[in-house]
């Protein structure tokens, strides 16, 4: 598939992915923040999550194609050295945004994902905490970014630690 690496200041996602699969062409916006602790033993972190997740809804305008080919464009302009890779091999910004600018227009054939990478909440310590006042904040937070990114017509997946 085609990587474009939007990380930086005014970023529209850390990643943005462009790739085939049956059929339909998948643009994902990717957005990742590491873990606020090394510890295998770390508890939920509701801050940690909604930092990253506050990120990805903020940047819903971009699951819009002509305003994220507008705004990487501009990004582009201003900066020489974003990386993007296609099929592994590096290649120019203006390759990536050629290719995002040429995707098939028929909506029923391009997808957009919103991916969010939050890694600070283990699935063990998830799963072991049922009624904990902390695992409902979280809970309601995800629910509600779900909603919002749903509502904009992208697919919403959050990937955490497991440790199983």
């Amino acid at each position: 598939g085609w990587l474009y690496c939007d990380d930086g200041a005014g970023e529209k996602a850390d990643f943005i992915h462009i790739d085939e699969y049956l059929g339909s062409t998948i643009v994902s916006l990717i957005h990742i923040k590491a873990a606020n602790s090394i510890s295998s033993g770390r508890r939920i972190s509701v801050g940690a999550h909604d930092i990253v997740l506050s990120q990805a809804v903020k940047n819903l305008r971009y699951s819009n194609r002509k305003n994220l080919i507008q705004d990487l464009t501009e990004r582009a302009a201003n900066s020489k050295n974003k990386m993007c890779w296609h099929e592994n091999k590096l290649i120019q910004s203006s390759d990536f945004l050629n290719k995002l600018t040429t995707l098939n227009a028929n909506p029923n054939k391009i997808k957009t994902r919103v991916i969010v990478i939050q890694p600070h909440t283990t699935k063990s310590y998830y799963l072991k905490s049922h009624n904990n006042n902390i695992k409902r904040q979280l809970d309601v937070l995800l629910v509600s970014s779900d909603n919002a990114i749903k509502s904009s017509g992208a697919e919403f997946h959050i990937i955490g630690f497991n440790d199983d």
